[in-house]
């Protein structure tokens, strides 16, 4: 199992496609984040993993956006 690394930064507002730290029912996620008018979209960044939607019933805590990640090669991305 490869660690993620990542540097999180706690902003108010983001676009459409931040990654970002929030918390579903409960559960932490770190997913692409997708607002649509009815519901939020949790997109999964490694396949094995299924994507999220946020309906109305459901509890959700948006906790920060990601500003670097730790890629493959262990040098850090700017994502924001």
């Amino acid at each position: 199992m490869m660690a993620i690394m990542y540097s999180l930064s706690v902003r108010l507002t983001f676009r459409n496609g931040t990654i970002g730290v929030v918390i579903v029912n409960g559960d932490a996620y770190l997913k692409k984040i997708y607002i649509t008018p009815d519901s939020v979209k949790l997109v999964s960044l490694n396949k094995k993993y299924k994507d999220i939607t946020v309906t109305q019933d459901d509890t959700l805590k948006y906790v920060g956006t990601v500003v670097f990640l730790k890629n493959r090669r262990n040098k850090y991305v700017r994502y924001v």
